[in-house]
């Protein structure tokens, strides 16, 4: 977020406006693809962490549609999951942290998305004030599903090497 000067009043406002907070003045992004243009499909994550997809999109879309999508696909499938990680230990080590540091990613930007849309959000209230409300449970169960998954198997495996079976 950077602060711009508006070209009709010379006043300081921020980037992420698309008026001038003093004149009411429209204002346009200093992209090659303007405010309202549709970017290039690369863009679309900057979209999403910036919060300017509508709120619906945000949420019903790409945090709960797609963040559905993954847990059906490794919930009902553990062939995938076998097929995906392995079950030697090489791999495993190696595939399990990296999916799980994506996962974790998308989940923070998707959480952070539908945080900003909510706050540029003009319809009523109460829709805004309960995404936010279930990111914010969303975030905390995120940094639970971390223990779970990243911190509670390293420190069995350190109790493991502290009793000398590794």
């Amino acid at each position: 977020m950077a602060i711009i000067t508006c070209p009709r009043c010379g006043k300081s406002t921020s980037d992420m406006e698309e008026k001038c907070l003093h004149c009411g003045e429209t204002l346009q992004r200093d992209t090659p693809y303007g405010r309202d243009a549709d970017a290039p499909a690369s863009f679309f994550l900057k979209k999403l962490w910036r919060g300017e997809y509508p709120l619906a999109v945000a949420f019903w879309f790409f945090y709960f549609a797609v963040n559905f999508a993954i847990n059906a696909l490794f919930y009902t499938n553990p062939r995938l999951l076998i097929a995906l990680f392995g079950l030697d230990s090489e791999r495993f080590f190696i595939t399990v942290p990296l999916f799980l540091l994506l996962y974790f990613s998308y989940l923070i930007l998707c959480l952070t998305g539908v945080w900003r849309s909510a706050a540029r959000y003009e319809g009523r209230k109460l829709w805004a004030g309960l995404a936010r409300i279930y990111t914010t449970l969303s975030a905390l169960n995120t940094l639970r599903l971390t223990y779970d998954f990243i911190l509670t198997p390293l420190f069995f495996l350190y109790q493991i090497w502290r009793m000398g079976a590794l």
